[in-house]
């Protein structure tokens, strides 16, 4: 037996707002639950200390954003 279309509506809706809510609690709650620190910004000036960031923290996401004046 197939479920009425207006209750397959409300129950994507429903699975909808509650993905939304855990991505949007789910970071907060890892820091307060589990006493996680944010991620921070990092400035590097040479090859060397990108090197040795990308070793100390294998398995991390990144994200390397690169100012140029030109």
């Amino acid at each position: 037996m197939r479920p009425s279309p207006s209750r397959l509506g409300k129950a994507l809706l429903v699975v909808a707002l509650v993905a939304v809510a855990a991505f949007a609690v789910g970071p907060t709650a890892e820091r307060k639950l589990l006493g996680k620190a944010p991620p921070s910004v990092t400035t590097i000036s040479d090859v060397g200390q990108l090197a040795a960031a990308v070793d100390r923290d294998t398995g991390a996401p990144r994200l390397v954003v690169i100012f140029s004046p030109t």
